[in-house]
């Protein structure tokens, strides 16, 4: 393989992202080994995280059974509000765009879903509020995705919670100092799809 082909520029990367097993070790080794590995380069691989195997098994499942649909069925979900809740079409967003730069739209389809509930208090239904809290869109044909999606959606938040909990204390911060500036937030999970 030529010297700096992808292939090879990516095995060299992943061999600086050591596995950070949350299982081993006390709370503050654990916190001080995500400390050390976000220093190097800002990336984790977590093993025993916590996100049950069937919630993990189960979206990938769904996923394949959503992406496998014609594009006609897929249409259905497809997102219309600015949050970009449900199905994203191939080649319909452009990620460069956001950062300001101008490059080819991005060859992969995405379906993603926001939080499950959300309050009615005018937090919520403002203008803005609306924005970012805009309902999920969810496909017709796939049995079950709903209740596969908002489980796993609730897995990963969970989670999301206790690594930030992690980071506070490998950083020595306040308890909550970063968990506190997560309620009521808008975190989006999505599905790739990357067409052969």
């Amino acid at each position: 393989m030529p010297r700096g082909s992808s292939k090879a520029v990516h095995e060299k990367e992943r061999k600086l992202i050591s596995v950070i097993d949350l299982s081993d070790g006390s709370e503050g080794e654990i916190a001080e080994k995500v400390i050390a590995q976000l220093k190097v380069n800002g990336i984790l691989r977590l093993r025993n995280h916590g996100v049950p195997a069937a919630a993990i098994a189960n979206a990938f499942e769904v996923a394949k059974v959503f992406f496998s649909q014609t594009a006609e069925e897929k249409n259905a979900a497809i997102s219309k509000d600015r949050a970009r809740r449900g199905y994203s079409p191939l080649s319909s967003e452009n990620f460069a765009s956001l950062v300001g730069e101008q490059m080819k739209n991005d060859s992969v389809e995405k379906f993603r879903i926001g939080p499950n509930s959300v309050g009615d208090d005018e937090y919520y239904s403002t203008k803005m509020g609306r924005v970012h809290f805009s309902p999920n869109i969810w496909p017709r044909n796939v049995e079950g995705m709903q209740t596969v999606m908002e489980t796993y959606y609730l897995a990963m938040e969970k989670f999301v919670f206790h690594l930030m909990g992690i980071i506070e204390r490998g950083l020595k911060v306040e308890r909550d100092y970063f968990r506190g500036k997560l309620f009521r937030h808008t975190s989006i999970l999505g599905l790739n799809y990357f067409p052969p």
